[in-house]
């Protein structure tokens, strides 16, 4: 049996203009790879290799195969089918609380998988049902039978931004284990999951798929960002403590001086003068112009992004309406990765203080029900704020309006 791992942080304070920060309405999609060349070797599931076996092992180092309906027992960890008389599909997975336990694919001979392996990744489908809060997640592979190689790569982050979420393709680069020395042309344990502590999952569908590892949705092999956590955490608080994204930045599509006021606790965003069809809005970033990147799956599952708004002029603009979103910057993507908009309902806080609560689920589950977990560990750009786009004929002008407390917050 294996372990797993965690992270620390600063702060500072600066007002910058951005400018050219935008010059359209912001594009949502991200590219994925062509799959005219993609190969798929199946471990587990429908298309599934005979020569692959599901077994069960627990913390006394007891193995036990999975039966042919899906189910097994052990002191620590149970397997049973989801849908039981379904061949080969998804298999719920027990692990007691305090208990460490996996669940693998172990060949019966050698398999040579190297022609799948070339820009490949590892695939399954994954529904976290429960897990204690410190449980931490480990994906392994393993090569050879004499001289044995084993990798491993933690994908805790990535679990705890899936929990309560629908079922997830999870895509983990196979370079993450042929870089720790897993051969994959004598593949021996090319799949195993293994929890240190309580958990409950759904498994299912398990693969090798080549030339797909440049996706978006492909997790990297390691989470290199600060993980946030705590029951609350100062985003950016006016002369508050440990602020984790201190620099205010304003932007304009036309390159001119979005105006921003100050008061005791609070910041503002003046339009006078705006010309019309000019869009911007303010941006909290972390410190570094953005640099400093955060991992906020803690807060996916329960978490929201909470702050005080007054608007105290809508002006001319025709919907009455806020946009909110988070940015990400993500090592390999070019530019930055936008999470979902949030609309607030129009004339939101007109003339009165009003709490904001996002939950962040909404900000970064797609339409498919997909979480970006890549973008949830990679944020420099907690709050990004504007009126919702207008076009040629329409003004940003005599708008103002005033933000406070900007936290995040698990209720």
């Amino acid at each position: 049996m294996k372990k797993v791992m965690a992270l620390a942080a600063t702060s500072g304070i600066c007002v910058s203009l951005l400018t050219g920060c935008l010059s359209d309405e912001y594009d949502y999609s991200q590219d994925e790879p062509p799959v005219s060349d993609v190969r798929v070797f199946g471990i587990y599931g429908e298309n599934g290799s005979d020569n692959f076996l599901m077994q069960i092992e627990n913390d006394a180092q007891s193995t036990l195969e999975v039966d042919v309906d899906g189910m097994a027992d052990l002191d620590g960890i149970s397997v049973r089918p989801s849908q039981p008389g379904v061949a080969d599909g998804a298999l719920r997975v027990s692990i007691a609380d305090g208990r460490s336990a996996s669940i693998r694919a172990a060949a019966i001979v050698p398999e040579d998988v190297s022609t799948y392996a070339g820009n490949g990744t590892l695939q399954f489908d994954l529904e976290m049902i429960s897990r204690h809060p410190d449980t931490a997640i480990a994906l392994s592979t393993a090569s050879g039978e004499g001289s044995r190689s084993e990798a491993q790569v933690d994908i805790t982050s990535a679990v705890r931004a899936y929990a309560g979420a629908s079922t997830q393709r999870v895509k983990v680069p196979l370079a993450c284990f042929s870089d720790q020395g897993v051969d994959f042309s004598q593949s021996t344990m090319p799949f195993e999951l293994e929890a240190n502590n309580g958990a409950s999952f759904e498994l299912g569908n398990i693969q090798i798929a080549s030339n797909t590892d440049e996706g978006a949705d492909v997790l990297a092999c390691s989470v290199t960002a600060e993980e946030i956590s705590g029951s609350s955490s100062n985003i950016f608080i006016v002369n508050g403590p440990d602020n984790w994204a201190p620099e205010l930045v304003s932007w304009l599509t036309d390159g001119s001086a979005l105006q921003i006021d100050w008061g005791h606790d609070n910041f503002a965003a003046n339009y006078a003068g705006v010309n019309t069809g000019v869009n911007g809005g303010l941006i909290l970033q972390t410190p570094g112009s953005g640099s400093d990147r955060k991992d906020l799956s803690r807060y996916v599952e329960q978490g929201e992004l909470r702050f005080m708004l007054n608007v105290e002029s809508y002006g001319l603009h025709p919907t009455k309406r806020i946009q909110i979103q988070m940015e990400s910057m993500v090592t390999g993507v070019e530019g930055a990765v936008l999470s979902n908009p949030y609309l607030l309902d129009p004339w939101f806080a007109d003339g009165s203080w009003q709490q904001v609560q996002i939950p962040l689920k909404e900000l970064f589950t797609k339409a498919d029900g997909q979480v970006d977990v890549n973008a949830i560990q990679n944020i420099n750009k907690p709050l990004s704020i504007f009126p919702e786009w207008v076009g040629e004929g329409d003004t940003l002008n005599g708008m103002f309006f005033r933000i406070a407390n900007v936290q995040l917050i698990i209720p």
